[in-house]
């Protein structure tokens, strides 16, 4: 299913705590808190993807559609 512009939103959010602030944790629990712990991201481009592999190592985590 496509991502809703918010769901997309939290998604690049997320990305730009990890890019900006190093906050790995943080961006999880953001995405835990919005239901997106196992978002499809395969629709988001590869600069956003990449910070957001680093949140799937997180404990909880299940995002998916991230492979290089």
């Amino acid at each position: 299913m496509a991502l809703t512009k918010f769901e997309h939103g939290v998604l690049y959010a997320a990305a730009q705590v990890v890019r900006l602030h190093d906050e790995p944790q943080v961006a999880a629990d953001v995405l835990k808190q919005a239901g997106l712990a196992s978002a499809d991201c395969s629709s988001l481009d590869e600069y956003d993807k990449e910070s957001l592999r680093e949140v799937n190592t997180i404990r909880g985590m299940g995002l998916t559609g991230l492979e290089v």
